[in-house]
C-alpha cells in the first residue's frame, strides 16, 4: 500500500432539512466550495476528491478547484448509504487505477467554518500517536448532563442522572460538571486497514483534536445555516474565535 492520505468530500444531492444544502452559500461560496478550498489548502492531504451524484454540486466543486473524477453510483446516493461505503468506493476507484493510499479522510461540507489548519492538526494529532484514527471534536454548547425528555403530557424527566437537575440541593453549575466533547463533523481520518475493519472512523484507538465551538457549526437545519452565515459575516477572519 502506498503512502499519503486521500481526502474525500462527500456531497450528495438529496437533502431534506435544508434543500440543496451543499450548494447553499455562505459568504458567496457554496458549502461544497468551502470544503474544497479548505481541503486543497491543507498540507497533509495528498489528494482530494469530491464524491457526488449531482451535476450542480460537481460544477460548484470544480469552480472552486475541486476534482470530481467519477460520478457517485446511484446505490451510494440514497438516504441509507453510509459514509463508509462512499469513502470505500473512492478508495477502490483509485486502487483500480494504481493509486493506493495508506489513510483516508472525510471532509464534510456541512462544517463550513473549519480551517485548513484544523484538517492538518487532526491528521498530525493522529499521526503523532499510536492511534488508528483521529476525529475533530468540540465542547457541547450546553452540558449534556442537563438533558431531559418530555412525554405526551409535557412532563419532563431527567435523561441521565437525577442529581444533575432533580435535586434538593443547588443545581450543579455547568463549570462544576464533567467537561464533555462530541465529534463535530469537520474532520475524520483513519488508516485504511482500520477504517475497513471498523467500517468507519470509530476504532478501538481513536484520538480527538479539539476545535472551538465557533468553528464547529454543523449545518443540519435552516437555523444552522443562518448562524454560520452570521458568524462568517461578523468576523474579520471568520475562522478565528
Amino acid at each position: 500500500m502506498g503512502e499519503g492520505v486521500l481526502g474525500v468530500i462527500p456531497a450528495r444531492g438529496g437533502s431534506k432539512r435544508v434543500p440543496r444544502k451543499n450548494v447553499r452559500e455562505i459568504g458567496g461560496i457554496p458549502l461544497v466550495g468551502h470544503a474544497v478550498e479548505q481541503a486543497t489548502e491543507a498540507a497533509l492531504l495528498e489528494e482530494v476528491v469530491v464524491s457526488t451524484d449531482d451535476e450542480e454540486i460537481a460544477a460548484a466543486a470544480r469552480k472552486h478547484g475541486g476534482r470530481v473524477p467519477f460520478p457517485r453510483p446511484e446505490r451510494l446516493a440514497t438516504d441509507g448509504a453510509t459514509s463508509a461505503a462512499v469513502l470505500d468506493h473512492a478508495l477502490e476507484w483509485h486502487a483500480d487505477r494504481g493509486d493506493e493510499f495508506d489513510a483516508v479522510a472525510m471532509i464534510q461540507p456541512t462544517t463550513p467554518l473549519r480551517r485548513a489548519s484544523d484538517i492538518d492538526e487532526t491528521i498530525d494529532r493522529w499521526r503523532s500517536t499510536d492511534a488508528t484514527a483521529g476525529i475533530s471534536v468540540s465542547e457541547y454548547r450546553a452540558p449534556p448532563q442537563w438533558a431531559v425528555t418530555m412525554d405526551e403530557t409535557g412532563t419532563l424527566r431527567p435523561y441521565f442522572e437525577e442529581d444533575a437537575l432533580w435535586t434538593d440541593d443547588d443545581v450543579p453549575r455547568s463549570q462544576d460538571l464533567s467537561r464533555l466533547l462530541h465529534p463535530n463533523g469537520a474532520v475524520f481520518v483513519a488508516d485504511v486497514p482500520a477504517f475497513r475493519a471498523f467500517d468507519g472512523f470509530y476504532t478501538d484507538r481513536t484520538v480527538g483534536y479539539e476545535m472551538p465551538i465557533s468553528r464547529s457549526i454543523d449545518v443540519d437545519s435552516p437555523a444552522d445555516l443562518e448562524l454560520a452565515r452570521t458568524l462568517y459575516a461578523t468576523h474579520d477572519d471568520p475562522n478565528e474565535e
